[in-house]
């Protein structure tokens, strides 16, 4: 029975797309000649839509044909139909070529975009400069499922069955604080419990460095959040207090140091995730290898510290 009702929908829309072409057309012929079939066969195809539907789509003479009062309201509706399915077959190509018509877009947080992805975006045209691509910075997780993104790099470990994902460059983190914040004290021999502290709020839920600063029994020692990782960086900066932040971010910043201390600091392991249907397409495959290159990049960066951190 399954089959059967399968097969009578695959009908419908072979129906409704001959319906649609001769209401556009304007003449059986017009409309047969589009789709490359006899006049006569489709003409079968309107009556069988006909019969389906219940109604009169269309009145026919030795002139064309003319849409009726329900034609018209069925064409409109059909006009957006087969433009998805036009589409839907034109991706489908698409992905039968290994080619990808449109920009590929990654979504990713506004940090990421500005300090890993943008700064070697000139190595992907490289790689392959017939690419397009579509940078987007998003404070909430884009649907892949939806299509809106093609490529997203998340915080988190995704779950799903629809989704592939591969860990990307671990994110190290240190506690940073300006030098005039220090005033010439030993960055070594800070106590934590008597400082001023900057750190992330909850808008993106306990991530760890706010789980950090709860195991370590900091929270009255926090004076200001915010979700915006520049926004931190720029607290520290000025003096505000000391933050724990991503190293890849601070690099460029002469005017703050590391402030040592023998403590197990928190790290962020990134996600980079793509639809389980797209994996084989050549662009976006050239466009993941790039992102977890860029990742590995920066995370080297960071492995030439201005001040050596010690572990236990």
């Amino acid at each position: 029975m399954k089959n059967r009702f399968s097969w009578l929908k695959s009908m419908f829309w072979d129906d409704l797309h001959c319906f649609v072409a001769v209401a556009n057309a304007g003449t059986l012929s017009g409309g047969a000649k589009r789709l490359g079939m006899s006049t006569a066969t489709i003409g079968r195809r309107i009556n069988s839509l006909e019969s389906v539907l219940g109604i009169r789509l269309v009145d026919k003479s030795p002139t064309g044909v003319q849409l009726t009062n329900n034609g018209t309201k069925i064409l409109t509706l059909a006009n957006a139909g087969a433009r998805q399915i036009d589409e839907v077959q034109r991706i489908a190509a698409s992905l039968r070529m290994a080619d990808w018509p449109e920009p590929i877009r990654i979504s990713a947080t506004e940090p990421i975009v500005s300090g890993i992805l943008a700064p070697q975006i000139a190595q992907l045209f490289r790689m392959d400069p017939t690419v397009r691509v579509d940078l987007r910075s998003a404070t909430e997780n884009a649907r892949l499922i939806s299509r809106e993104a093609d490529l997203a790099i998340r915080l988190s470990q995704p779950k799903g069955d629809s989704l592939v994902a591969r860990r990307l460059a671990t994110l190290t983190m240190s506690l940073y604080a300006a030098r005039g914040y220090l005033r010439g004290r030993n960055p070594r021999a800070i106590d934590l419990s008597e400082e001023r502290l900057v750190a992330f709020n909850e808008s993106y839920g306990e991530i760890p460095e706010i789980k950090w600063i709860s195991d370590m029994g900091l929270e009255s020692r926090v004076v200001f959040t915010t979700s915006s990782t520049g926004a931190l960086i720029e607290a520290v900066r000025a003096g505000v207090g000391i933050g724990l932040l991503p190293d890849m971010f601070t690099r460029e910043f002469e005017d703050i140091e590391r402030v040592t201390l023998r403590l197990l600091l928190p790290t962020r392991t990134p996600w980079l995730l793509v639809h389980r249907d797209l994996r084989a397409v050549k662009q976006l495959r050239t466009v993941r290898r790039w992102i977890v290159q860029a990742f590995e990049g920066a995370q080297g960066e960071d492995r030439k510290p201005r001040h050596a951190t010690t572990r236990p």
